[in-house]
């Protein structure tokens, strides 16, 4: 997925990058932790 971030040719600025990394750790976070807890 990254890598076809940086390979087009979009204008995408490192903290856009950042951003969409910090975005998709916190929905995954939010999607794992209670199945986590639910399971152990």
């Amino acid at each position: 997925m990254t890598r076809f971030i940086l390979g087009s040719k979009l204008p995408v600025k490192l903290w856009e990058l950042f951003v969409i990394f910090l975005e998709r750790t916190i929905i995954s976070l939010l999607i794992v932790c209670p199945l986590a807890h639910l399971i152990f």
